[in-house]
């Protein structure tokens, strides 16, 4: 894909310069053909000139310089480079717009680390927990069942190593979230997983409604 826009911008260029050339050769063709059509050349008329002819003087020797569309040539070249160099900056801009457009998707669509995560099934992780009174593992667990309703949604892509916060910044950042709920959800959960006061089973059925009331 690189090589052919590359490919491209070159063509584009010469086919450009090549018509700016012939542009400046028609131009200076025309303008010696009108030259011409004004001289005389017949012998009539050279005679008379010859007669009419006065001495040089020190300031008709002086050569006169021709102006062959010198400003309008330096015209087209700047205008030429100009123009080159601004089409090559919008197709870089364009293809860098649909790579990161194709990595993100491609991020989210083919993640398999998190297409594995939302498949966990972790009902009766939860309630195994829950039978043990073990509640601060029960909220964990709360808490990762809501992460998989992100990865599905695209929202967040699942890694071990990141942070409860991590995660919210994350889905934060596409703005379609709930963020002042997902917000006191994330809060609550870091009280109740890395807290030192053990969580009780009102805690766990508060932090399970705070959570209901987000996904709905």
């Amino acid at each position: 894909m690189k090589k052919q826009l590359l490919f491209i911008c070159f063509l584009f260029i010469q086919l450009f310069g090549y018509s700016l050339i012939l542009d400046d050769k028609n131009k200076f063709s025309k303008a010696a053909k009108e030259q011409n059509e004004l001289l005389d050349y017949s012998d009539e008329a050279h005679s008379k000139k010859m007669l009419k002819k006065k001495p040089k003087t020190k300031q008709d020797s002086k050569q006169i310089p021709l102006n062959l569309n010198d400003s309008k040539s330096k015209n087209n070249i700047f205008m030429y480079l100009l123009s080159s160099a601004l089409f090559i900056i919008f197709i870089i801009f364009i293809y860098f717009i649909i790579k990161q457009k194709k990595e993100i998707k491609s991020l989210y669509s083919s993640d398999k680390e998190s297409d594995d995560f939302a498949k966990l099934n972790l009902n009766d992780t939860l309630k195994d927990y829950l039978f043990n009174e073990d509640y601060r593992l029960a909220c964990r667990i709360l808490y990762l069942q809501l992460l998989q309703d992100l990865v599905k949604l695209n929202l967040i892509f699942w890694r071990n190593e990141k942070t409860n916060w991590d995660y919210y910044h994350e889905a934060q950042a596409t703005k379609k979230i709930n963020q002042d709920n997902l917000n006191k959800i994330t809060l609550r959960y870091d009280v109740l997983w890395y807290g030192e006061k053990v969580p009780s089973l009102i805690a766990f059925n508060e932090f399970k409604n705070l959570i209901n009331n987000y996904k709905n």
